[in-house]
């Protein structure tokens, strides 16, 4: 072997040392750029479950949120409906109550006239279609004025030791809607009470 190929040969395996060497630091640096990727990924990951987790918290948030608007809108539509029912009757409430007045002071020969009938059937009929709008007349002779329902408008002194305190007569006859245990006074009795 000759000088040139001794120096080749040494030559060959410097160039081949680096070259492992080369190939040794590439391996670590591309183990070290995946590591970094690795940790990289996994805190895109993190990020990317947290902001899933978040907005399926602000779905759940808004889907209640939702839910109990829409009841409270059912819940004052069925308000809303309630109050218009009531503000009507109280505009047809004058005439019914006008009606009830002059039935009762007909005399007994007067309420057999076909006209007298005839006022008492329309009186019955108010009164029926009334309560089928859940509307229905305040008792009150005979029973202790409910301030709720009742309104006192006179006293008068009794014999009856029994009916002191008590409603004596009906002035002018009150309603009240009720139902389903919602219950609200569309005209109060105005009523004489016994002394």
């Amino acid at each position: 072997m000759t000088q040139d190929d001794a120096d080749l040969k040494k030559k060959l395996e410097e160039v081949q040392a680096e070259k492992i060497a080369w190939d040794a630091a590439q391996d670590t640096g591309d183990i070290k750029d995946k590591d970094q990727k690795i940790i990289e990924l996994e805190k895109a990951l993190a990020e990317q479950t947290d902001i899933a987790k978040r907005a399926q918290y602000d779905l759940v948030t808004q889907k209640f949120d939702f839910e109990r608007h829409k009841e409270m809108l059912a819940e004052q539509s069925k308000s809303m409906d309630v109050d218009i029912l009531i503000s009507t009757v109280q505009k047809f409430l004058p005439f019914v109550e006008n009606l009830r007045k002059s039935l009762d002071t007909l005399s007994e020969e007067q309420k057999k006239e076909p006209l007298s009938t005839w006022l008492q059937m329309m009186y019955d009929n108010f009164i029926k279609t009334l309560e089928s709008l859940n509307v229905k007349v305040i008792d009150s002779v005979g029973l202790v004025p409910d301030l709720l329902v009742h309104e006192p408008v006179s006293t008068q002194v009794v014999d009856d030791k029994k009916m002191k305190g008590k409603i004596i007569q009906e002035f002018e006859r009150g309603f009240v809607y009720e139902k389903d245990g919602n219950k609200k006074v569309v005209v109060t009795s105005k009523v004489v009470v016994g002394e």
